[in-house]
């Protein structure tokens, strides 16, 4: 019973806590770019990434990257 419990409480603190999603969401409303929070997420998950691997784990433009990226830098983010 008490692997049960164990479970449970697992379970309810990941519910607990947000979405990378709802992290991307509220950032925007604080006024952060979409590819900026994009990126942001995907680094969160990855920890360490090129610039080419967040093109490809996110979708962002090659074009686009390095400009989220600054502005990740510019707040202080990466």
């Amino acid at each position: 019973m008490t692997e049960v419990r164990a479970r449970a409480n697992v379970l309810l603190e990941e519910a607990a806590r947000p979405s990378l999603e709802e992290i991307a969401a509220t950032l925007r409303q604080l006024g952060m770019g979409g590819y900026a929070a994009a990126a942001f997420c995907a680094l969160v998950r990855m920890t360490q990434a090129t610039a080419g691997d967040l093109v490809v784990k996110t979708g962002i433009p090659d074009s686009k990257i390095y400009y989220a990226l600054d502005e990740l830098a510019e707040k202080g983010l990466i």
